[in-house]
C-alpha cells in the first residue's frame, strides 16, 4: 500500500473513533506516527496526541490489527496507552541488556545502578506484574496503582525501546517530576524518517554525557545500529537535563516530555 493511501486510511480510522475531538492537522500527525508502527519502522508508540478512553483505545487497536496483526495494545489505568509490536513485547520479558540510571533528586548526580541491586530486582518484579496482567486480560489493561510510582518512568522507557532507562524515587504530587538532572549536559539522540519530503521524529533518547563511558556507550551503539537497520537517520544534539523527565499534567492525563 502506498504511503499516502495508508496514512489517509489511518486518518480515516481516527476520524471514525475520535471525530472532531482532535484537529485535522493533529490527526494527520497521529496517523503518521501510527504509519511508522504499521510498516515496522518503530517497535512501540506511547500515544500522546490525544487522551483516548479505554473504549476508543480498544476500537483503535481492533482497526489497526486489520492492517498489521502483530500489534498489541497495552494500557496503564487510562493514563498511558502504548501500541507495540508483539514480538518486541515478548523480547522485553527476558530483560536482556537491562541498564538503569538512578536520577532521584536525593542524589548529587545520576549514576548507573548495579545489576544486583534491589532497584533492578524491584523493576523486574514490577514489569512482571505488567506481563502477568497482559496475559490474563484480553484488552491488556493493567490498573496503574498496581505499579509503584517510582517505576513508571522506568517502565515507560523500557517499553519505548530506550537503550538505558531511568529510575526516580520521587513520588510527590507536584506537576513536575523532580530529579538530579537539572542543568546537566545531555547528549540527545534523535532518529528521523522521511515522508513526503519532510522529516519526522521516530524516537529520541537523552543521556548525561558524563555517563557515556564504556558500558553505556556499547549499549547505545547497539541501539543505534538496530535503528539504522530500519533506514532511519541519526541526529545528535545537546540538551539540558531539566527537560528530560519533565511531566506535565494536561487536563486529566499525563504527557512525558523528552
Amino acid at each position: 500500500m502506498e504511503n499516502n493511501s495508508l496514512v489517509k486510511k489511518l486518518v480515516t480510522i481516527l476520524d471514525a473513533i475520535i471525530g472532531k475531538k482532535l484537529s485535522k492537522s493533529n490527526k494527520i500527525l497521529f496517523g503518521i506516527d501510527l504509519y511508522w508502527l504499521i510498516i515496522g519502522k518503530r517497535l512501540s508508540l506511547l500515544i500522546d496526541h490525544y487522551y483516548l478512553t479505554q473504549q476508543e483505545f480498544s476500537n483503535l487497536i481492533r482497526k489497526l490489527k486489520t492492517l498489521n496483526s502483530n500489534l498489541i495494545g497495552l494500557s496503564l489505568n487510562d493514563d498511558f496507552n502504548f501500541i507495540l509490536i508483539s514480538e518486541y513485547f515478548e523480547e522485553l520479558k527476558n530483560f536482556k541488556d537491562l541498564r538503569i540510571i538512578d536520577c532521584s533528586p536525593s542524589l548529587k548526580s545520576s549514576e548507573l545502578i548495579k545489576n544486583e541491586s534491589d532497584i533492578v530486582s524491584n523493576f523486574k518484579e514490577e514489569f512482571s506484574k505488567l506481563v502477568k496482567s497482559s496475559e490474563e486480560s484480553k484488552d491488556l489493561i493493567l490498573p496503574f496503582e498496581e505499579i509503584q510510582q517510582a517505576f513508571v518512568v522506568s517502565i515507560t522507557g523500557y517499553l519505548l525501546n530506550y537503550p538505558v532507562i531511568y529510575y526516580n524515587d520521587n513520588t510527590g504530587d507536584s506537576n513536575y517530576l523532580d530529579n538530579c538532572l537539572n542543568g546537566v549536559d545531555l547528549n540527545v539522540y534523535k532518529f528521523i524518517a522521511k515522508l513526503w519530503s519532510s522529516e519526522y521524529l521516530i524516537t529520541s533518547f537523552s543521556i548525561p554525557n558524563s555517563l557515556e563511558t564504556d558500558n553505556l556507550s556499547q549499549a547505545i551503539e547497539k541501539w543505534k545500529l538496530n535503528l539504522e537497520n530500519f533506514d532511519l537517520n541519526l541526529k545528535l544534539d545537546e540538551g539540558k537535563g531539566w527537560n528530560f523527565l519533565l511531566i506535565r499534567k494536561l487536563s486529566n492525563w499525563i504527557k512525558f516530555v523528552y
